[in-house]
């Protein structure tokens, strides 16, 4: 999973210096502006992919935790068997 969303950040850093190379004909406030638009948009991707990448870890542990019966208050387990 790191190695795809490793991916997906060099594509977002070479999408902005692409738009950078293309804002040289504009004027210099504008490619500024376009940068840091740019910028604020990887952060927010990454802060997105590492939310993502928690919550994976979270079910993975979920799921690896050997099933185990409901406890009650005082520390019994729930007996299913009657």
């Amino acid at each position: 999973m790191n190695g795809g969303l490793r991916k997906l950040n060099d594509y977002l850093l070479a999408g902005a210096g692409v738009i950078g190379l293309m804002a040289t004909g504009a004027p210099e406030a504008k490619a500024q502006q376009n940068l840091q638009q740019i910028q604020a948009h990887i952060v927010q991707r990454q802060a997105t992919i590492k939310a993502l990448q928690k919550q994976v870890r979270r079910l993975r542990r979920k799921l690896l935790r050997p099933n185990r019966p409901p406890q009650i208050p005082g520390g019994r387990a729930i007996s299913t068997c009657r």
